[in-house]
């Protein structure tokens, strides 16, 4: 259950989002790597950011991915559902 339903962080919905959209994106991976273009001799960076693309993982977009609905009342089910998530 990629909500996290039935933990306690359940009681904190920006929780919920935040571990729902990590499930889906490895956003700290992409932000790690970018900057590890910034720290690398100018005349490397374009080779690294082209192995970054060309080997870039496979990423589901969000409404492609089903979200558990918790029976929570803090299960911010609107706000995921605006952001693509389908519920289940």
């Amino acid at each position: 259950d990629p909500a996290g339903e039935g933990r306690d962080s359940d009681r904190d919905p920006e929780e919920t989002i935040r571990r729902v959209v990590r499930g889906c994106y490895a956003i700290m991976r992409d932000d790690g790597e970018l900057r590890k273009v910034n720290a690398m001799p100018p005349e490397e960076r374009p080779g690294y950011f082209i192995g970054l693309r060309n080997n870039y993982p496979l990423r589901r977009e969000f409404p492609a991915t089903s979200v558990v609905r918790s029976d929570s009342p803090s299960f911010p089910a609107a706000e995921l559902s605006n952001i693509g998530f389908r519920l289940v």
